[in-house]
């Protein structure tokens, strides 16, 4: 039995001193379907005052709960409900946690070369004070990012560090330790939406800087997105233009080598429009963009739970007359990973679904096979009626890891914080030490891994653990009792779903298929970005050493290079007589996929910030 706090109830009517101790019963829980609980009598009555501790068993774990306490007197009168707050028993998720749910290996250190960075917006600091108390509360050797490591045209102003940033910065250097890291610090906002004009990130200022880098870091983690409708917007003037051009940036940002990391927001299926207008939100499907940019890895969020696993809470069958409130449940012992819900207190609810701008087959065919297996599932409920939703899309995320109650140092106090801001630097991290194994063996990095991902689930899906149960039909909140919930979602299920993706990743199988696994990993060097508008200007910077592993032989580069020509002289023919293939890609405007939001003009608050 689990002990909770003491509650102290003062009667207003009491009994006589010799009546029977008052007995405090405990109501079913409308919040946990009608467990039972233990219950115990309460001794010491003083006439006004009735202290008791409360046991409670069996108490699941990772659930909101709220225990409804009367009194019940001997002549059988029951007093009021008294209802305690609405809680939760929760691990607080650690560095030390992370690794021995992945398989990480403790001391595992960055040796070769591998290095990393966090993109932050919205006047987003770290400070180098807290990462280092942080670090040392971890366990974890000190470490810092100097300000000659940060980059972008905002400066990092260390007395003010913000949730996000710190967040990212914290986690992505404790699991990869050793790790170079850097920081980039904009100001900037998308220039073609009249209406979120300090909402949208600028991604495309940021893209700039880092395809103007000689020698940019090979990994990218970023914990912001936005309303896809909203970037594709045709009715907004270079909308689509700007969305599209931030597409190719990231396709080159594969090329060079570089994986590009992105969370895929923390407010399931109706995406930011559910927290002010959940009726709008819940009449279709609202994919989060970057996240649904074929050309990165997108990652959504889980959280611990004892109900890993369909068959956990279901009612034993018993003789049919008895209540179905009074059945018995199947009670897992053991715990494992559900979709992140802010229905059973993880804060957020994990983002997934499909876009509505790129289509799947010509635009991320690495993953149609999986994603059908999930389309052609049996199960009714894994996704909305096929209205709702552009079956034909890219579908997100790709991969999930834990998003609930992080452990956080910030401003010099210890907080918590959950999302799928928190998900993608545990990834990124990963795909850093992934990296430095393979610069250990003088083999390129992993650079565009989504294509690898799948090509390892479909011959070794024991690399990912399969998550199964939970869905993404609610937004952000703290409480079941005021979050705004839809009718349709994504549900996780065997297999990819587009809730959790692929799963979750078991990192030492990964390690081991990244060095002796058939696929090759090929990348070019991309010439230095020119500005779509001297709005977009910037200026070649040049952040890192180059390495012997970093670059092909200029043989090789040119030759690839050449390749490539050819086969976008291919394309464009294909385009040209059929009006097909990655030209009509490129070229599409919002509404090509079967329905159109070119009408919708929503505010998009961030929709990755974590909460506090």
């Amino acid at each position: 039995a689990v002990t909770l706090t003491s509650y102290s109830i003062y009667q207003k009517n009491p009994l006589p001193l010799d009546t029977d101790p008052t007995v405090f019963t405990i109501q079913p829980s409308k919040v946990y379907c009608y467990n039972y609980f233990t219950l115990h009598s309460c001794s010491g009555i003083d006439g006004y005052n009735c202290t008791c501790t409360i046991k409670l068993s069996p108490v699941p774990k990772y659930t909101q709960l709220r225990v409804n306490v009367s009194t019940l007197y001997p002549t059988d009168a029951t007093s009021p409900e008294l209802a305690s707050n609405l809680f939760a028993l929760t691990d607080t998720a650690t560095a030390a946690f992370l690794s021995d749910l992945y398989n990480i290996p403790p001391a595992l250190t960055v040796k070769h070369g591998s290095n990393q960075s966090v993109a932050e917006f919205y006047d987003e600091f770290y400070s180098n004070s807290d990462l280092a108390a942080f670090l040392k509360l971890s366990g974890l050797p000190n470490a810092s990012i100097p300000e000659s490591n940060v980059y972008g045209d905002l400066f990092n102003d260390q007395t003010d560090p913000g949730g996000e940033a710190q967040l990212d910065v914290e986690y992505i250097m404790a699991l990869a330790p050793g790790a170079e890291t850097f920081f980039y610090s904009m100001a900037d906002y998308n220039p073609n939406d009249p209406v979120n004009t300090t909402i949208n990130e600028g991604f495309l200022e940021y893209l700039l800087v880092v395809n103007n880098q000689t020698n940019p870091p090979w990994v990218h983690s970023l914990s912001y997105g936005d309303v896809e409708a909203d970037i594709f917007n045709a009715s907004h003037n270079g909308s689509v233009a700007y969305g599209r051009r931030c597409d190719e940036e990231f396709m080159k940002m594969g090329l060079r080598g570089l994986t590009v990391v992105f969370s895929s927001g923390d407010d399931g299926i109706g995406n930011s429009i559910i927290r002010d207008d959940p009726v709008t939100a819940c009449t279709q499907a609202w994919p989060a963009w970057p996240a649904s940019s074929p050309y990165v890895t997108s990652v959504g969020a889980t959280q611990m739970t004892n109900q890993y696993l369909p068959i956990c809470g279901q009612n034993y069958a018993v003789k049919s007359y008895v209540p179905s409130v009074d059945r018995l449940t199947v009670q897992c012992t053991d715990t494992g990973e559900t979709v992140c819900s802010s229905t059973f207190g993880g804060i957020i609810t994990s983002g997934g679904g499909f876009s509505d701008v790129n289509d799947r087959l010509n635009s991320a065919p690495w993953q149609d096979a999986a994603v059908k297996v999930y389309l052609e599932s049996s199960n009714s409920d894994a996704y909305p009626p096929l209205s709702y939703f552009n079956s034909q899309g890219r579908g997100y995320p790709d991969v999930a890891t834990y998003g609930s109650n992080y452990f956080v140092y910030l401003n010099g106090k210890i907080t918590r914080e959950s999302g799928t801001s928190a998900s993608a630097p545990v990834f990124a991290a990963m795909v850093t030490l992934w990296n430095d194994i393979r610069l250990a063996y003088n083999k390129p990095t992993l650079g565009f891994i989504a294509p690898f991902l799948y090509s390892i689930y479909a011959t070794h899906p024991e690399a990912f653990q399969d998550v199964v149960t939970g869905n993404n039909a609610c937004g952000v909140g703290y409480s079941i009792e005021t979050v705004n919930c839809c009718e349709y979602s994504f549900a996780a299920s065997s297999g990819w779903d587009a809730v959790t993706g692929l799963g979750s990743p078991n990192f030492n199988i990964i390690a081991d298929l990244v060095l002796n696994n058939a696929t090759t990993f090929t990348y070019i060097d991309v010439p230095n970005t020119e500005s779509v508008t001297n709005v977009y200007s910037t200026t070649t910077t040049d952040n890192t050493d180059s390495t012997t592993a970093r670059r092909a032989n200029v043989a090789n580069v040119v030759a690839i290079f050449a390749l490539m020509i050819g086969l976008l002289a291919l394309f464009m023919s294909v385009f040209i007589y059929w009006k097909s293939g990655l030209a009509a890609l490129l070229s599409r405007e919002v509404g090509g996929t079967g329905r159109t939001h070119s009408n919708q003009q929503w505010v998009s608050p961030l929709i990755n910030s974590p909460e506090e």
